[in-house]
């Protein structure tokens, strides 16, 4: 049972989307060129990998180790594997058998790096919650804007862009600019200021928001913030996710143009209303029109008249998603470290050697090595050659075959482990009281009645967990 640690959960999973990211940056910083469409299609994606990788870890068939394990002397990995697999009635307040020990080691080896990791992704996750609820409920308390002017300009925008989905269009006094929400049913609101806009401004800014509900922007901008949330240490997460919005809303003032509207009327629109709010944070829920933090280069890339509009082609969005998964599935399938094994001289080969080293070896911590090596393998066939080492001369080895033993769980080894009970070391005893506990068995052995008597007290405490557990 290997032990996971903060180090193996936490690390490799912020290293391989910070390489991920590293390569999306600088593709997009090559992209300098293209039209602000083709870089969001980019940044959204490689945000969006980021969600994808754990998966493909999981699912890919290989690992390549870029930092070699270090182990332990065989000696001390030994005693600690001992450790981990008792659940040792010191260690509880109560009783004994109540939690696997295995688990309660794993727990325990997530660490504090595990621990801050949560606790930032599971700040990150209530407050994407909150705001998708505080939206809601803004959403419910708004007023349908079904005038007849609106309608106009609602049809006349919906003709141009094609969202593809019918969009609800409110008013609302809690909110100063106009913005999108809802995913499945998109949602524009506007502030009670645009009554008294002009026809030209209502459909120009409906003709934005719908480019937004027409691009599936909102549920993209929504994963991304997910993607945020896991990888929220590291700080190029962040600036593709920035860059990600920047770009997105320069990609719907591109198509906006597109459809005829002139730059120096669509900007001078576009400062207005920003200048209405006062300037307004970005929500984390919805796709305002006017940021205070994204106004400038907006402008200017709206002014600018040799910038590219274009939209991405089919090729070039297919090219584009079959380069971020040519760079995600090596990235996801590099370990941090190589797979734990156990030393060369005691476990790199087959089980007939490892069983011959068990015999054999004259250095009695590579023959615990090699018990223990056995027991984590799960190693059935070697049943007898772990049996006989419960005689080893050395107690560290007949700890380590008393452990392996229990791992195996085969009722096979019970006349072994009963021997274990009259062993002189402690920790031997303590171990094969813990072993019969889970063998499952049925009738009680005399042995494990004279444990309960043992002048250890974790002998004895652990015999009567034992005899709790027989039947």
């Amino acid at each position: 049972m290997t032990t996971l640690t903060g180090l193996d959960l936490v690390l490799p999973l912020l290293l391989k989307g910070g390489a991920l990211l590293l390569l999306v940056l600088a593709v997009v910083r090559l992209l300098d060129q293209a039209s602000s469409a083709t870089r969001h299609l980019v940044l959204v994606g490689g945000l969006l990998t980021l969600l994808a990788l754990p998966v493909l870890e999981v699912a890919l068939p290989w690992r390549i180790g870029l930092l070699p394990d270090v182990t332990p002397t065989p000696g001390a990995r030994s005693a600690d594997a001992a450790e981990a697999a008792q659940p040792g009635p010191s260690d509880r307040t109560a009783e004994p058998g109540a939690t696997d020990a295995a688990g309660a080691g794993d727990l325990d080896g997530l660490g504090l790096l595990g621990l801050i990791w949560f606790a930032g992704a599971a700040v990150s996750g209530v407050r994407l919650a909150r705001a998708w609820i505080r939206m809601a409920g803004v959403v419910r308390r708004g007023r349908r804007l079904d005038d007849p002017e609106w309608a106009a300009s609602l049809a006349l925008a919906t003709e141009r862009i094609r969202p593809g989905r019918s969009v609800a269009v409110i008013e609302s006094g809690e909110v100063s600019v106009p913005m999108t929400t809802g995913w499945l049913r998109p949602v524009v609101h506007l502030p009670t200021s645009a009554r008294s806009w002009s026809p030209a401004r209502r459909t120009t800014v409906l003709m934005h928001e719908l480019v937004h509900v027409r691009q599936w922007d909102l549920p993209l901008h929504t994963l991304a913030q997910l993607a945020c949330a896991l990888h929220w240490p590291n700080p190029l997460v962040w600036i593709a996710s920035r860059w990600a919005r920047a770009e997105c809303e320069q990609a719907c003032d591109d198509r906006v143009l597109d459809t005829g509207v002139r730059p120096s009327q669509y900007a001078t629109e576009l400062l207005d209303i920003a200048r209405a709010t006062g300037g307004l944070l970005v929500p984390a829920a919805a796709l305002p029109l006017a940021a205070a933090d994204e106004l400038e280069s907006r402008l200017t890339a709206i002014l600018e008249p040799l910038r590219s509009r274009g939209r991405p082609s089919r090729r070039l969005r297919a090219v584009i998603v079959a380069g971020l998964v040519a760079a995600a599935v090596p990235i996801a399938g590099h370990g941090l470290r190589a797979a734990a094994s156990p030393p060369a001289d005691a476990a790199a080969g087959p089980r007939e050697s490892l069983v011959g080293v068990l015999g054999d070896h004259a250095d009695p911590r590579v023959r615990a090595r090699a018990a223990w090596s056995l027991g984590e393998r799960g190693e059935r066939d070697a049943l007898i050659p772990l049996m006989d080492a419960v005689g080893d001369p050395d107690a560290e080895v007949r700890t380590m075959a008393v452990w392996a033993l229990m791992e195996l769980a085969d009722p096979a080894s019970l006349p072994a482990i009963v021997r274990a009970l009259g062993d002189d070391a402690p920790r031997v005893r303590l171990l094969a009281a813990r072993a019969i506990g889970e063998l499952d068995l049925e009738g009680v052995p005399e042995a494990l009645l004279d444990a309960a008597s043992d002048p250890d007290p974790e002998v004895a405490r652990m015999a009567v967990w034992a005899l709790g557990e027989l039947r």
